[in-house]
């Protein structure tokens, strides 16, 4: 699947690490073909999917529809970054991916860590759509990384926190939190807004009601 020539500045993409046929991808970076935005955001997922600095996949294609037609944040600069750096399309296979030894695995969580606090500092905006812990994976794992990010935004408390607005055709239904009150996955279903969040000092991640905060659904091109 390629990116969209006629939204992304095909120069600007970036990936980390930069290593042909890389089991794992750190963070993924780009810029818009939007004029005169400017500002950074960055968006936290689960693992990474098949996009990489020439070809895309339907979730960041997804991702960069929203931004690319979003009015109201001005954003420009997108990094996508993700709670494990493994490249699985199949998140229900993703505890095949930690089968390492702990020296590797331990390498490869701290520098994931690292770009995601790299990424977090350097953005006005992050957005959360990690969804729930695989089925088989260990749930464990899964909450030490959410409790990473959620403290690394905690240290930011001038930057605007949200979750995706998705419309979840399977469920029938339009949800910004999972039942399990994690941020949805952009995978469930067309993005149609935002909503702003904070994390209170339980480490629950609950919307705020804020009047400024458009109630407009986007009409979103998907193609």
């Amino acid at each position: 699947m390629e990116y969209k020539k006629n939204q992304v500045d095909l120069s600007s993409i970036r990936v980390e690490p930069n290593i042909e046929n890389c089991k794992v991808r750190s963070l993924l970076q780009l810029s818009l073909k939007k004029i005169p935005a400017s500002k950074n955001v960055t968006v936290v997922m689960m693992n990474p999917s098949k996009a990489n600095q020439k070809y895309s996949d339907p979730t960041i294609n997804r991702i960069i529809d929203f931004f690319y037609n979003e009015q109201t944040l001005d954003v420009k600069n997108i990094k996508i970054v993700n709670l494990f750096s493994f490249y699985n399309p199949k998140s229900i296979t993703l505890h095949e991916n930690i089968n390492l030894s702990e020296i590797e695995l331990n390498r490869l969580m701290k520098d994931n860590q690292h770009v995601i606090g790299t990424a977090v500092k350097d953005s006005d905006y992050i957005f959360w759509g990690w969804g729930n812990s695989p089925e088989g994976f260990h749930e464990t794992t899964f909450y030490s990384q959410v409790l990473y990010v959620l403290t690394e935004v905690k240290c930011y408390k001038e930057k605007k926190t949200f979750v995706f607005k998705i419309d979840n055709k399977r469920a029938n239904s339009q949800e910004n939190l999972t039942k399990s009150k994690n941020p949805v996955h952009p995978i469930n279903g067309p993005i149609l807004d935002k909503v702003e969040v904070e994390i209170d000092s339980l480490y629950r991640i609950l919307p705020i009601n804020n009047n400024e905060t458009s109630d407009e659904i986007y009409e979103l091109q998907i193609t």
